[in-house]
């Protein structure tokens, strides 16, 4: 699925943007598998990209990219029987996704359903969900991420946020046991990641001293992007992945969840 890489105009089919293309151009690929200092979403997709890594198996298992878009993240799966689904036409894709959510595969098919920023564009969550259900097998495991607190991105559409609780609670009825719930981006580097997106909306009047001080302030940021970020990596490293149990992670732009379909 796509998101944008700015808050800025995102674009969407209705605007006539190339969605298919967007999702191919290996500069969209590049900055989720390996986002650098300098990109725009770096403080999150790095977040991600760095709670998925605790996944990388060499297993030779039958994984599952259920809406898959470019799969960033294939590499993580290399020895992997890796199967692709989506809704729109991409090359060398292995299934289309149908209006109901299904894909033609049978029962019990797949070790692992992998599912990154998907299920915020999905209209009937709980379809898609008893989808993913009924295609792994019994103990295989969901792994799926999606948003907390970003900015609408529609691929056209774009329909949920979530909270921790929220997405549990949606997973749990359709019978998966959630194994584990982590806070991607958190409190201080969620505002930091917010700061740096919608900074302009914020300060960019220069009226009055304290118009012009948080306007200079916001151009050094964006003209030292990955300086910041760095800064942010060092200083708030300790908000990049939170276990959801832990008291005190209140803001959070992403949520990453592992749950096992029970026998």
């Amino acid at each position: 699925m796509v998101t944008n890489s700015t808050f800025q105009n995102p674009p969407s089919i209705s605007e006539g943007a190339d969605i298919e293309g967007l999702i191919v151009n290996p500069e969209y690929q590049r900055m989720r598998l390996a986002p650098g200092l300098d990109d725009a979403l770096y403080l999150h997709l790095s977040d991600l990209r760095l709670a998925l890594e605790c996944y990388t198996t060499n297993e030779a298992l039958r994984v599952l990219d259920f809406g898959c878009g470019c799969s960033p993240y294939r590499s993580l799966f290399p020895g992997a029987d890796y199967r692709r689904a989506d809704y729109i036409n991409i090359d060398k894709l292995d299934y289309r996704i149908g209006e109901d959510e299904r894909i033609p595969e049978e029962d019990n098919s797949f070790d692992i359903v992998l599912s990154t920023q998907v299920l915020e564009h999905i209209a009937k969550p709980k379809l898609y969900l008893k989808e993913a259900r009924r295609l792994l097998k019994p103990g295989g495991r969901l792994i799926l991420s999606t948003h907390g607190i970003f900015a609408e991105h529609g691929c056209p559409f774009d329909f949920h946020r979530w909270t921790a609780d929220g997405l549990c609670k949606e997973v749990e009825a359709t019978d998966f046991t959630v194994n584990k719930l982590s806070k991607l981006t958190v409190n201080g580097r969620a505002l930091a990641f917010l700061l740096d997106q919608m900074g302009t909306e914020v300060f960019g009047s220069r009226g009055g001293w304290f118009g012009f001080l948080f306007w200079f302030m916001n151009w050094q940021l964006y003209k030292r992007r990955s300086d910041f970020h760095r800064w942010c990596d060092i200083y708030q490293a300790a908000n990049r992945n939170v276990d959801s149990h832990i008291p005190g992670a209140l803001l959070y732009v992403g949520l990453l969840l592992e749950a096992k379909k029970s026998c």
